[in-house]
């Protein structure tokens, strides 16, 4: 049964605010999908529902009937230039789906267009209710990636360095380098503090669970920003102490024990801090006697907008405009483009040498693939070790610019390996297409190390698969792939990296064999 109030409701005003809102929510699960560290931003939608519900019953809207002239100015030209950003805003995100700053700019002009429309007909004093509820949608927004790589670093070197310090009083002799920490004198690694391990999304949860547990206890706005502190805190001691753990696995059990606590311990983590905040909240609720209603009260009454007809109508014949326009723009572009064969990447899973590895999130947030695999191996027939790596990038998942900038001799060379050479294209024929082939050659420490990347589209102009883009990953290369109607089709990421081999030559050869056999027709 629909509850009578929610009949009520005036449709064409919550239709046109819901595409708008639509809109946002779409461009931003494609983070929430990629990166387990916004994963929970599927969940906030739903908890500021619940809010602006739970708010209805304790709110007051008090309508504004005799609007001033300046007002219905002001509110008609704001939604009007809101609404008219959408459009390029709309046509960049197709060629750029993970730029992070388009998600803010987009979400504040969404937020920006709902407060507007809800300032037309009602007093600005009765908006005050909207505004928690409303805002505290961004918490499902990603943060800038330089801010998310900073902090994350700073969690880690913090967590590693706790870890150390403790072995050290209880009379293990240890250092760390970087996030390894390693036996003195042996220099075995007992463990590694990676991304996972840095808290970050331990951090980010306690915020959403403490925003939400304030509102839940009607804390005072002060309380409720003092309490999301204490969470980051608790978050952040109760990592430390599931690093601690770990590491302590790692050095009484050996390295190899930390993989099958890695998961529980992270899960305990999770249920740890809720239980933390959860349990404050409720003493916070006794001393300051903010409880909650003993039962679940609220209604719909915050879901009405002012009743129209024509602007509402506008507006969703305009969301739908540009959903139009930006279909045409890109289709009429990529018209000449055919599909490839659909292949996968088979690997000898087979040999006793295989080995499995997992990728950081550091570098998922980064390359924002829907998947993705890493392994190693020793080649029966050459006795050469070999690494694998695959991605693959749906339609519209990141920019194609991404394939530009995350190169080996960037990516490497951050890891202190040093480019000995890079080589010129050469061409692999399988499955009647010729493979553009990237070639490089690392060095350290003495050994070399070769490198041989491909791209396989989903789509090409000819049987000569292209390179990798040139374009940059800067602001003017962003709008110029949307200007230029060029988005990610759909692409796969193959490279190969051989150690152990005579020279560059062998390699090479060794590399062809590997394309053709692991590059299979589904």
């Amino acid at each position: 049964m629909i509850p009578d109030e929610v009949k009520r409701l005036s449709k064409a005003p919550l239709l046109s605010m819901g595409s708008l809102w639509g809109m946002l929510i779409y461009q931003l699960q494609v983070t929430w999908t990629v990166n387990p560290q916004y994963s929970y931003g599927f969940l906030v939608p739903i908890l500021c529902l619940f809010m602006l519900w739970r708010q209805g019953d304790k709110s007051v809207i008090v309508p504004d009937n005799s609007p001033s002239l300046a007002k219905k100015a002001f509110t008609s030209i704001a939604m009007i230039l809101g609404c008219l950003s959408l459009f390029p805003l709309w046509v960049i995100r197709e060629a750029n789906s993970d730029w992070r700053l388009l998600n803010w700019a987009f979400a504040f002009i969404v937020i920006g267009i709902t407060f507007t429309w809800l300032a037309r007909k009602n007093t600005f004093l009765s908006l005050k209710t909207y505004i928690y509820p409303t805002l505290f949608f961004l918490v499902s927004v990603p943060w800038p990636l330089a801010w998310d790589a900073e902090i994350t670093l700073y969690l880690q070197n913090q967590a590693t360095i706790f870890a150390t310090e403790i072995l050290w009083i209880l009379g293990y002799p240890v250092e760390y380098t970087g996030n390894l920490i390693k036996i003195i004198g042996s220099g075995k690694v007992v463990s590694s503090v990676d991304e996972a391990c840095s808290g970050i999304r331990g951090l980010q949860s306690s915020i959403v669970i403490a925003l939400f547990l304030g509102f839940y206890y009607n804390f005072p706005i002060w309380i409720r920003l003092c309490f999301c502190i204490l969470g980051v805190f608790s978050a952040f001691v109760i990592n430390l102490i599931r690093v601690f753990a770990l590491t302590y696995i790692g050095v009484t059990k050996g390295s190899d024990s930390i993989g099958y606590w890695h998961d529980p311990a992270g899960y305990t983590e999770s249920i740890a801090i809720f239980i933390c905040l959860f349990g404050i909240a409720v003493l916070l609720s006794k001393i300051l006697k903010h409880n909650p209603d003993d039962e679940f009260k609220g209604n719909f009454k915050l879901f009405s907008f002012p009743k129209e007809k024509v602007l509402p109508t506008v507006v969703l014949i305009w969301a739908l405009f540009i959903l139009s326009i930006n279909y045409v723009w890109y289709y009429q572009k990529e018209t000449k483009l055919k599909p490839t064969p659909l292949i996968e990447i088979i690997y000898p899973e087979k040999l006793n040498s295989f080995e499995s590895h997992s990728i950081s999130d550091t570098v998922k947030a980064q390359l924002h693939y829907s998947q993705a695999k890493s392994a190693t191996w020793v080649d029966p027939t050459t006795e050469v070790l070999m690494q694998g790596f695959y991605c693959r990038w749906k339609t519209s998942e990141g920019s194609p610019s991404i394939l530009a900038i995350h190169r080996p001799d960037q990516c490497l060379g951050s890891r202190g390996l040093n480019l000995v050479k890079k080589y010129n294209n050469f061409y692999v024929n399988h499955l009647n297409f010729r493979i553009n082939i990237e070639a490089y050659t690392f060095e350290l420490h003495g050994q070399q190390l070769h490198v041989f990347r491909c791209i396989w589209p989903d789509k090409t102009l000819s049987k000569t698969l292209p390179g990798f883009p040139k374009e940059g990953y800067d602001l003017k290369g962003r709008i110029q792939a949307a200007l230029d109607g060029k988005r990610n089709t759909g692409n796969r990421l193959i490279v190969f990296a051989i150690k152990k081999v005579e020279n560059f030559k062998a390699a090479k050869e060794i590399a062809i064999s590997q394309f053709q056999q692991s590059i299979q027709k589904i």
